[in-house]
């Protein structure tokens, strides 16, 4: 109307403009829900955007029902229902057909290039799910690998105590069982805040004050501000181990851990006193921690060795920094 009669709605009784907007209105939804139906037919057969250049081939060939409907409307209704507008000329049926031809391909074209960037907005949606179910199927799986890990060690020094101590060792079990229940309770999830993770640390130091006695000294040097940002799980209690683990702890060797926060870290940092066997390993523990809070923050574990003092940095995590709960 637009086109074809400009400005007739304020030059003519409303009425009749009404009655020529209601016959284009109702030829137009005809050729709508026609046209529709067949695109999404398409769409449907020919889905996904690696599909776009059959859906393009495809256009075209909207013209033929398009101007079909057009020509019936023309000969064949139009002649007995127009409302002829005074002062216009009426379109003849070339103007219309040509009109409404590029009325449509630009329609098409325009619909097609949204439903391509919605194609591929859903690729790029469905792509960093899987990216993300994967990473949670990983980390799981690292989780996985700590629980026997923790286990294996710690009945190793049970199998010590119980030669060497018998009331040690009952001790030991009793503190064993509630630190593993703790331990239990936090496996489920990917972060924990740095004051959980103390609660349960410090029940495993007892237990290795346990084996080692005086020969083993811990210093916890923890900033208050610090303590409601979030750890991985278990990864003070791994670096604690890789301490105790490759280095030795004895009367004439006494090993000294002291945890401190410093920046944005946690250091766990120990007199170096490696044991032969040790020499040059790295352990599984360090590296699980690394692949964790890759997964879930993007972040990385650091260490330094300067031939006297190991540094583990445990990177703490703000509540936005995290990629995953």
């Amino acid at each position: 109307m637009s086109l074809f009669y400009q400005n007739a709605l304020y030059q003519v009784p409303f009425a009749i403009y009404f009655y020529k907007w209601l016959e284009y209105a109702l030829v137009t939804v005809v050729l709508i829900v026609t046209l529709r139906t067949l695109y999404l037919y398409n769409l449907k057969k020919y889905p996904g955007p690696e599909n776009r250049k059959k859906r393009w081939l495809f256009l075209p060939l909207l013209l033929i029902p398009f101007s079909i409907i057009l020509c019936m409307y023309l000969f064949f209704i139009e002649p007995h229902v127009t409302t002829e507008i005074p002062g216009y000329v009426q379109p003849n049926t070339r103007t219309l057909v040509i009109t409404g031809s590029i009325m449509l391909l630009v329609n098409e074209a325009a619909y097609t290039i949204l439903i391509y960037i919605y194609e591929l907005n859903q690729v790029k949606v469905k792509a960093e799910q899987l990216e993300k179910e994967k990473a949670i199927a990983q980390l799981i799986n690292l989780q996985n690998q700590m629980n026997p890990h923790f286990l294996f060690n710690s009945l190793n020094t049970l199998v010590f105590l119980i030669e060497n101590d018998k009331d040690k060792s009952i001790d030991f079990v009793h503190k064993l069982a509630f630190f593993y229940k703790r331990m239990v309770s936090q496996h489920h999830k990917n972060l924990i805040s740095l004051k959980e993770e103390l609660e349960y640390i410090e029940a495993y130091t007892k237990l290795l004050k346990i084996r080692h006695g005086g020969n083993l000294n811990f210093n916890f040097t923890i900033r208050e501000d610090v303590l409601t940002n979030y750890v991985v799980p278990m990864s003070i209690q791994i670096g604690l181990e890789n301490a105790v683990k490759h280095n030795n702890v004895s009367q004439r060797h006494p090993l000294t851990i002291t945890i401190y926060s410093q920046n944005q870290e946690i250091v766990i940092e120990n007199n170096l006193q490696k044991t032969e066997k040790n020499i040059g390993v790295s352990g599984l523990g360090i590296s699980n921690i690394n692949k964790r809070y890759q997964l879930v923050a993007n972040k990385t574990v650091s260490t330094e060795d300067n031939g006297s003092v190991y540094r583990l940095k445990i990177p703490l995590i703000h509540k936005d920094d995290k990629k995953m709960d």
